[in-house]
Order: C-alpha cells, then structure tokens, then sequence
C-alpha cells in the first residue's frame, strides 16, 4: 500500500525473467538426464508434472489470499466502522476486486455513503481493504520465498549430471548414448 508503481513493476519484471529463464533450462537439464530413447517420455514427464504443480500452486495460493484476505479486512476495519454497515454490504467488500468493478462498486459507494459519517466509513474500510490485500500478497510472497528456498536446498544436494554436447551411436543397439567423455565426469 503506497507504494509506487514503477516499484512494483519493477519487481514483477525481475521475477519474470527469472521464472521465464528457468523453465527452458529445466528441459534441457531433464533431456540430459536420460538416454535418447526415453527424451520425449522424460519431457512429457516433465511438462506434465510442471502443469499439476502449476495448477496445485494456483489453488493453493488461492486458498491463502482468500483467508489472509478475509482475516486482515476483519483485523484492519475499525469495530464502529463495521458496526455500522449493513451485513450485505460488508459481505460485499469482501470480495478484493471490488474497487475494480465501476458498477459494483458504484453501488456499495452510495449505500455507504448514505450511512451517517458515511465519507469516513468508506475511507477506513477501503484503507481496510488496501491493507487486507497487501497482508495477503505478503504472505504468499513469504510462502513462496520459504518454497524457493527448499527448492535451492534439494538443487545444491543434487548428483551433478553433465549435459550433453552430442550425441554417440552405440555399436551393439544402434541407438543414441552419451559420448564416453561425458559418462566419466
């Protein structure tokens, strides 16, 4: 909350690159890791187990932005201020899109103002609900810090496989191997 775009959307391009330099380097680390002949089972294997751990990822950040969400708005409003708004319209802002919405949000503006300090309740609880969502993106920054971190942890523990430069054909089977260099290293 307050802080200033170009900040912000400095990080997030950081962390794109990162994320989008990683996964072509992890295909390429999974191809060497197996013989010609499996390549295209250790890819599929590979895109396959990428997208449930993308999907698992999404519902499970979700699950924490909605109960972080919810429990900070309940924290961050003032007890007056909630007191004095209709259970229908406090519901409505607990959906973290809400000021997103020009129509929606058009609607629940006039029923608060309305209200008697009706100004000053919609200024505290959309303060409220700035902090609320800024609480709930902490904490999945923190998760995924915390996530980031084992994942170095199991790299640094992982058996050094060299990646391939090409590829040899085996006299006996015809098939593609590693070049003896390689497998001595």
């Amino acid at each position: 909350v307050g802080e200033p775009t170009w900040h912000i959307a400095m990080f997030m391009v950081v962390m794109g690159l990162g994320s989008g330099m990683v996964g072509p380097t992890i295909s390429v680390v999974v191809q060497s890791s197996v013989s010609h002949r499996h390549m295209g089972v250790a890819t599929s294997g590979r895109q396959f187990f990428n997208q449930i751990g993308q999907v698992m990822g999404v519902a499970v950040f979700g699950l924490i932005f909605t109960t972080t969400y919810a429990s900070a708005l309940a924290n961050e409003i003032p007890e007056q201020d909630r007191a004095s708004l209709p259970p229908d319209t406090y519901a409505r802002f607990e959906d973290p899109t809400l000021p997103l919405d020009p129509r929606g949000f058009a609607e629940v503006r006039q029923e608060v103002l309305r209200l008697p300090d009706g100004q000053e309740v919609l200024d505290d609880t959309l303060r409220a609900q700035k902090e609320a969502v800024a609480t709930a993106i902490d904490r999945l920054f923190l998760g995924s810090a915390i996530a980031a971190g084992v994942i170095i942890l199991l790299a640094i523990t992982l058996t050094e496989i060299p990646l391939r430069a090409s590829f040899e054909l085996d006299e006996a089977t015809g098939e593609r191997v590693l070049p003896a260099e390689a497998l001595t290293h």
